[in-house]
Parts: structure tokens; C-alpha cells; sequence
């Protein structure tokens, strides 16, 4: 729902019977106490712990206070009151354990003071996410994957390849492998208490176990110089030059359990390509093979040394802007793009049509969370000129779009949530009332009556406007 399609939310019809006013204000003190009609009043305690986004199972603390003092506390952003059964008392010892976001009220009382003013926070609790193990990379389908969570009695869910987790899916119980190959994506979700928590993703390159790969590829020239740069067991295809001077190279390639066929010292033609096969055949069994193909240019004298793009552009859900903006001469570039990209499609072009690059045009390239590297090596049509082209990209975190309530209370007492909520005041004493309400997505923001609050005093009787919005900043419910 964005914010030029509101629905009606949360309004919320407060009635009573009599009215007496009784309200109770927090203002700040110093740590000292002060004197008021000759007694003592309790300075207003301190939390340890600041407010806003906290970890499920944080530990809540307030700094020192006098001796004999005793803290009591509410967690449901009602006034705190020695008197009242819902009222706690605070254990020094062990602190306040929060495992669902609260408003935690606080007051300090002493049979020689008057009790203190009241200390307010408000904590929104969050779940973190899986972790993976190995963190993505290249594996087999032999190799495992586990998930693990710091907290015990977490529910953790996953895909593979799929789409989002939910409690509906795969729940995870033990190690698993990945049985396909090629890059994989691996999305998990962790859940606790009604919590859940953003999206864990890795991407795995899977080769098959039971294949058969080149763990070695080079291509070297007689006086050692290898020319065949970041090989990769799993890329099978290469473009590279060499310069003029270059007139032969030696091709080697070598696979655990396996026969290579194809090395051998090739004779080049100037400006002439060669390509070179090699085919490796598993010593164990023999239906398993593979091919990796290397073409190889040998300049022309006179070759162009132009190792520069015309053209560089990134594709991600429409076209992505580079930072700064493309320039044949500028090498290093910055791109943001949301979380929803989980990859690019990158498309350029060489101002010199002989010049070779270690990557496709059209080519696509996964994206985590967080920043990416993207490197674009140009050599030119002379084999020896090479220019790199760099390209930091960086996900967004996951920015969610739920602008429900969780809860609402009145007085503590919990209200169902619904577009329209009425709560009646029996008490004949109640002019105001305290509201509170609770988004179910800590990051979402609350306005009580326009004001950004999730809690406020309204009078009785009143109409109460809650307006929630999401962590996208679009998703608004009223």
C-alpha cells in the first residue's frame, strides 16, 4: 500500500464513564536527589542500555542507585506503581531479559523519599540473521552447507534457488548439499517467537563431485610468461593475445583423476587465431569428461596498443548509474543498487575491435548483500597493453515493506487489532489513558495523532488516528 493509497488503519474510539484527572509526567532530574516540601525526592534512574533496534535476549540495566532504593519497572508502557500486581520488581542481579519489543517504564522508590520522576525507553527487538558455512564460493556437490543461528530454539528456513523463505518451506535440520551445479543461490530465514529475521543469502559455484576438472590451465611463452590469466575451473571457454613476439606457446593443463589430452607447444601465425582443445577423461570413470577450449591471437606487427572501452554499462532492473559517469579514460566506477537486484548484467564494448577482455559483453554476475567488485580486463590487439576496469557494486540491505500493528494497549491492557478498535474506560477516575502500539517490523515508524510516537496520553473521550510506516518509506497503513 503506498502512501497516495491509504486504507483506514487504526482508529481507535476511547469512552469513560467519569473523569478525574490523573496523569503522571517524566521530567529529567540529576543522579542527585532533590528536596521538595523538605523530603527528598529519588533522582530518576539511568538505563545502561539505549534505546531503539536491540538483539532478541538483550539485557536491559540501569546504572547504580542508593542503597535500599528498589526500581520498579512496567514493560507495557503503563506508569509504574508499587501498588499495582502488574507492576515488577527489578533484580539488579539479572537485569531485564527483552525478547519482544517493550516500553519499558521505570521508577525508584525508598520509604525515606519521595519516589522518583520515571525513566522511559522504548526497545524494538530483532532477530538476526542465519549464518553460513562455508560463506558461498566454490564447492562440490558433495560438499555441505550449514546454517546456524547464536541463539538456541531459533526455527531457521530455506530455499535453493528459490524464492523467499517462509515458515512453509524446507525447515532446517542438519547439513545439506547442494545437487546441482553451476551458481546456486542459497536463501535462509530465521525465526523465534513470532520474530523473523531479514534474509540470509550466499551464492555457491557447485561443480559436480563425481566430474572432472582442469585444476591447472596455462599458456606460456618460452621465456615463462604465463598469459592466461585468472583461470577458473569452472570457466571452460578463454580469449587471450599475445604480442608479435610471441611465436609459439606451450599449453599445460592438469585434473585430480583425470587424463588431460591437448598439451602440447603450439606454433602461432601472426594475426592469426589458435584455438586449442584440451579434453580430460576421468581415470576412474571413463563416461566422465570435460572440455576446456583457449583461443589464442598472436598480434600483428604494427598491432593497435588501444586497451580502452567505448561503452560500459551496468543492467539491474533498468539501467544502473555509474559513479562518475562513464568515461573511456576513467577506470574506477561506483554503483548502488537495491536489495531486490541480486544480480547484474554487465554490456561494453572495446574501441579497438582487436582488443580482448576477460569477460563477455552480456555476461551476468550475482550480487550479496553488501559491496561487490566487478573487474573488466582489457588487452589490447597488441597482446601486451592492458588497462582494468573496476566496478564497486553495492546491494542495499533488505528494506521491508510491512506496515502492520503487532499490538495496541490501552493502560496495558491490549486492544485487537483491527481498522477500527474501541476500547471502553470502566474506571469512574479515568480522564487520560495511555496508548501505545507496536509495529510488528521494529524498523517500521509510528505516529499517534500525527505525533511521532509509538506511545502518548490521550484524553478521554477521544478519537485516536495511528498511522504506520514502512521501513521502504512508501508503505503507509492509517
Amino acid at each position: 500500500m503506498t502512501k497516495n493509497s491509504k486504507n483506514n488503519y487504526s482508529v481507535i474510539g476511547i469512552f469513560m464513564m467519569l473523569c478525574l484527572a490523573l496523569v503522571f509526567s517524566c521530567t529529567n532530574v540529576t543522579n542527585t536527589s532533590v528536596i521538595a516540601h523538605g523530603k527528598k525526592t529519588l533522582a530518576q534512574p539511568t538505563f545502561d542500555t539505549e534505546g531503539g533496534a536491540v538483539d532478541y535476549g538483550t539485557i536491559v540495566k540501569f546504572s547504580y542507585f542508593p542503597n535500599d532504593a528498589q526500581l520498579y519497572y512496567t514493560l507495557d508502557g503503563s506508569e509504574p506503581d508499587i501498588e499495582d500486581k502488574d507492576t515488577l520488581l527489578y533484580d539488579p542481579s539479572n537485569g531485564i531479559e527483552i525478547t519482544e519489543s517493550c516500553i519499558i517504564k521505570a521508577r525508584l522508590y525508598h520509604s525515606n523519599y519521595y519516589p522518583s520522576t520515571v525513566a522511559e525507553n522504548m526497545f524494538n527487538v530483532t532477530l538476526a540473521k542465519p549464518k553460513f558455512s562455508p560463506n558461498g564460493g566454490n564447492i562440490t556437490t558433495n560438499d555441505e552447507v550449514t546454517l546456524s543461528h547464536d541463539l538456541k530454539g531459533v526455527d531457521i528456513y530455506y530455499t535453493i534457488d528459490g524464492p523467499t523463505p517462509t515458515d512453509d518451506m524446507e525447515e532446517y535440520a542438519k547439513p545439506f548439499c547442494i545437487n546441482k551445479t553451476g551458481s546456486v543461490t542459497v536463501k535462509a530465514i530465521a525465526m523465534k517467537d513470532g520474530l523473523k529475521s531479514k534474509i540470509a543469502e550466499q551464492v555457491f559455484n557447485v561443480r559436480d563431485d563425481d566430474g572432472v576438472y582442469l585444476n591447472v590451465l596455462t599458456v606460456k611463452s618460452s621465456d615463462g610468461k604465463n598469459y592466461l590469466e585468472n583461470f577458473d575451473l569452472l570457466t571452460n571457454d578463454y580469449d587471450i593475445s599475445v604480442p608479435n613476439s610471441v611465436d609459439s606457446v606451450t599449453v599445460y593443463g592438469s585434473g585430480t583423476n583425470a587424463s588431460v589430452s591437448g598439451n602440447d607447444t603450439y606454433t602461432l601465425v601472426e594475426g592469426e587465431a589458435k584455438a586449442v582443445k584440451l579434453t580430460l577423461v576421468s581415470t576412474t570413470n571413463s563416461s566422465k569428461t570435460n572440455e576446456y577450449t583457449v583461443k589464442i591471437t598472436r598480434a600483428r606487427e604494427g598491432a593497435s596498443d588501444d586497451a580502452t572501452l567505448s561503452v560500459l554499462e551496468l543492467q539491474g532492473n533498468g539501467l544502473v548509474t555509474l559513479t562518475p559517469s562513464f568515461s573511456s579514460d576513467m577506470k574506477e566506477y561506483t554503483a548502488t543498487v537495491d536489495n531486490a537486484v541480486s544480480s547484474v548484467i554487465v554490456n561494453f564494448l572495446t574501441n579497438h575491435p582487436g582488443a580482448r577482455t576477460n569477460h563477455k559483453s552480456g555476461d551476468s554476475f550475482s550480487l550479496v548483500e553488501g559491496e561487490n567488485t566487478l573487474k573488466i580486463q582489457v588487452t589490447a590487439e597488441d597482446g601486451e597493453t592492458k588497462l582494468l576496469y573496476t566496478v564497486k557494486i553495492t546491494r542495499g540491505s533488505q528494506i521491508n515493506n510491512n506496515a502492520e500493528l503487532k499490538s495496541v494497549t490501552v493502560n496495558g491492557k491490549s486492544v485487537s487489532v483491527s481498522s477500527n478498535m474501541s476500547y471502553t474506560v470502566s474506571e469512574s477516575s479515568v480522564r487520560d489513558v495511555r496508548v501505545v502500539a507496536t509495529p510488528e517490523d521494529p524498523a517500521a515508524k509510528v505516529k499517534i495523532n500525527g505525533d511521532a510516537v509509538t506511545a502518548t496520553n490521550v484524553n478521554v473521550p477521544s478519537l485516536v488516528n495511528i498511522e504506520v510506516t514502512a521501513e521502504d518509506g512508501k508503505t503507509v497503513k492509517e
